[in-house]
């Protein structure tokens, strides 16, 4: 049995503590070759934001497309889209087909282990795809 001992908070605080998971969307392949995308997992902060959009009265009826949006990343684990740019990808992903969408907040909400309001979540993503152009 391994010896475990109490961090400090410079080695907590220094700790590299992303994960990543990697899904595939064939449905957006290209040129022939079935595509993925990648995500990594949100930060504190992050998670607090997306609380706060999706369970505030007045929130914002598009959390769950900006958490997929913040959490995707590269190969290298560098987020695609920068937080101030974040605004301006939703209209462009909510024209996106809703199975698909679901299947990338069932990853990223499992990559997060985000439970509570899993219904409430999900049919929020469903509700702001209705009225999208028909795509898969």
């Amino acid at each position: 049995m391994s010896e475990e001992r109490l961090l400090t908070i410079d080695e907590m605080l220094a700790a590299e503590d992303v994960s990543y998971v990697t899904v595939p969307v064939p449905e957006w392949s290209s040129n022939g070759v079935s595509g993925s995308v990648r995500f990594g997992s949100i930060d504190a902060g992050t998670m607090i934001e997306f609380a706060e959009f999706s369970s505030s009265p007045d929130g914002d009826q598009n959390a769950t497309i900006r958490l997929i949006i913040q959490s995707l990343v590269d190969a290298d684990g560098k987020r695609l889209v920068q937080k101030e740019h974040v605004v301006n990808y939703i209209p462009l992903f909510m024209k996106k087909g809703v199975r698909v969408m679901n299947r990338l907040l069932d990853a990223v909400m499992a990559l997060n282990d985000i439970k509570i309001g899993r219904v409430q979540i999900k049919n929020a993503l469903s509700e702001a795809a209705i009225g999208s152009s028909p795509t898969e």
